[in-house]
């Protein structure tokens, strides 16, 4: 059995170059954000460190995990007073 679809090749194929631009454009910047990068004795891309998604994660998570530990240590030496 063959099923149509109600979407045609170019709608289907502008759909899913959507979809990539978007996730390339968060893959791009997380990677940014990435501050553990390392030194590249050359220049990559115009920058002196390879920055990577994995990075860019890591460091957004250790960024939350400072504001959380300090706020609840804030919070604790509030209410002790």
């Amino acid at each position: 059995m063959h099923y149509s679809s109600n979407i045609s090749n170019p709608e289907r194929q502008l759909n899913q170059q959507k979809k990539t631009s978007c996730l390339a454009f968060f893959g791009n910047t997380i990677r940014k954000l990435d501050k553990f990068g390392h030194p590249i004795t050359m220049t990559y891309e115009n920058e002196s460190t390879f920055k990577s998604l994995f990075g860019g994660a890591m460091t957004i998570l250790s960024v939350i995990s400072i504001i959380a530990y300090l706020g609840v240590n804030l919070q604790t030496a509030i209410s002790r007073s």
